[in-house]
């Protein structure tokens, strides 16, 4: 134990030590973290959204000089530009293994948050959607950092155009992923297939009808031929 952690330990009522992690896959030099989301319904069921930004340090990595800040610290405020996951972080043949990585550590995750998740009163069927911060380790190693309650994000750069289409994908990710967007289209298909079903017994009542009527008039024609026949050997 270091005269620092002992100094925090008289400081703070609970602290939190880990191991630093030294060999981080760096973005132009710099230190960064990853903001990913994952969306925890009420059902037990979640979603991890694949799509995330990177939050880099203000001044190039190096080991040593701990306590700078400017090094070690990624923050929002200290991005110079937009930095979008995974396309301008990683090369496309590692998506799949650091994808599978992040999923493994989010499933324990759901497990670990799914028994806190509680409705208001008013709603039956709610959501809440978390911040993820992860970091990679230069061999493409995934670290899970901490988890937001709150999940915001913005835009830096002057031309949106990408940054609306991250939006646009961010929300159709969560009307696609959400409780009550699939039991709304739940019900939707439900009404469907009531529809479509009383459609089916129309059509196949009327299909039997048909048969029933042209049996009758065979029957009904049989019947004549008999008697016809009757009458002439008679």
């Amino acid at each position: 134990v270091y005269s620092s952690d002992l100094e925090l330990c008289k400081r703070f009522k609970h602290i939190i030590i880990s191991e630093y992690i030294q060999n981080p896959l760096l973005y132009e030099g710099r230190k960064f973290h990853l903001r990913m989301y994952i969306l925890i319904n009420c059902d037990a069921t979640w979603s991890f959204w694949e799509r995330g930004k990177a939050m880099t340090a203000k001044l190039p990595y190096k080991k040593g000089d701990w306590t700078n800040k400017g090094i070690h610290d990624s923050h929002g405020e200290t991005t110079p530009k937009d930095i979008y996951f995974p396309e301008d972080i990683l090369p496309k043949d590692k998506y799949e293994y650091v994808y599978q990585q992040m999923r493994i550590i989010l499933s324990a995750v759901a497990k670990i948050i799914m028994p806190h998740v509680k409705c208001y009163e008013e709603s039956k069927y709610c959501c809440e959607v978390f911040g993820i911060d992860f970091m990679l380790t230069d061999d493409y190693i995934v670290k899970l950092i901490e988890i937001n309650a709150e999940a915001g994000y913005g835009a830096k750069n002057e031309d949106k155009t990408k940054y609306k289409q991250y939006c646009s994908e961010y929300f159709d990710w969560f009307y696609k992923e959400s409780l009550l967007s699939k039991l709304f289209r739940e019900s939707v298909m439900m009404k469907r297939n009531v529809k479509n079903k009383k459609k089916n017994n129309f059509k196949q009542g009327r299909v039997l009808l048909k048969r029933n009527t042209a049996s009758k008039t065979y029957l009904f024609a049989d019947k004549e031929k008999d008697r016809k026949s009757t009458r002439l050997n008679s």
